[in-house]
């Protein structure tokens, strides 16, 4: 070493050459750990090492931590009543507070909700929403926001027909586009109340799954059906009885095919079944990731 530095002392244009360069290394230095702490990178002077971007590092694990809506199960809801000519007001207003405690319990779950939009659960839904809205901050409604996705198409009377104010949405082109569509971006399909056109949704789905078509298949994704309510959805289970049996198997503590003996007079039972529907739901959609995975 000493020679090397004796051979620099006589050669004046070498050793200008060496300061130079030297010059360059440690400006080249500094400029990288200067941009790496700009950059809020994790910097470490001995050893000399500039890792990834603390930033990036942050938002990949809240992408493990906090999934998008997209990537969480959803259960889709089918089952609306679109007219209150079609069942007794103190019926339609006890069906009301079931949904009502439905949807309370519905929020307090990690999974997003598909739905058309149809009454009565549009206005279920709405009044839930304002009611959160008197309490919670901009960050846990747009949670909600995320939570629930709206399917709809333009161009109809009847259910909801236009892109929501709040709620995540999908426009699709017509009322089989739209089943199909909620349909297949679901984990779990729940059909509990409704008239003649719900009782149509879930005929189609049966044919769907009788074809394994867009996806439908009972056996795989856990189709709930519930005669609670009576109405179309106990007529379409007797009707179907035999064939259904083996997927209603799996949640036999809702008692799937029978009516609640006296709903529309019980309020504390209608909370009872809506906690008792909420922790099967959460049930079913974990066998059924356990499954996927």
């Amino acid at each position: 070493m000493s020679e090397f530095f004796q051979w620099l002392s006589k050669n004046p244009i070498a050793t200008n050459i060496v300061i130079a360069t030297f010059g360059v290394v440690v400006v080249a230095v500094v400029s990288m750990y200067v941009i790496a702490f700009i950059q809020g990178r994790s910097v470490s002077f001995w050893p000399l090492k500039i890792g990834e971007s603390t930033d990036s590092e942050t938002k990949s694990l809240e992408k493990q931590v906090k999934p998008k809506a997209n990537d969480v199960p959803r259960i889709c809801i089918l089952g609306s009543v679109t007219s209150e000519t079609e069942i007794p007001s103190k019926k339609l207003e006890s069906l009301k507070y079931f949904y009502k405690c439905f949807v309370r319990q519905m929020y307090r779950m990690p999974y997003g909700f598909n739905a058309c939009g149809a009454e009565p659960w549009r206005e279920i839904f709405y009044l839930t929403y304002c009611e959160r809205l008197k309490t919670s901050s901009k960050s846990q409604m747009r949670q909600i926001d995320d939570k629930v996705c709206w399917y709809w198409f333009p161009g109809d009377d009847r259910g909801f027909n236009y892109e929501p104010a709040f709620y995540k949405s999908v426009e699709t082109r017509n009322v089989q586009e739209r089943l199909i569509t909620e349909v297949t971006n679901s984990a779990v399909i729940l059909a509990l109340a409704g008239r003649t056109g719900t009782k149509t949704q879930v005929e189609l789905l049966l044919s769907y799954h009788r074809q394994k078509k867009y996806g439908v298949d009972f056996g795989v994704k856990p189709f709930v059906l519930l005669a609670w309510f009576g109405g179309s959805i106990k007529d379409f289970i007797l009707e179907n009885q035999k064939e259904l049996a083996p997927y209603m198997a799996k949640y036999p503590e809702l008692m799937p095919d029978k009516e609640l003996e006296g709903w529309e007079n019980n309020r504390e039972l209608l909370e009872n079944q809506a906690r008792k529907l909420t922790e099967t739901l959460v049930r079913l959609v974990l066998e059924k990731s356990g499954k996927d995975h």
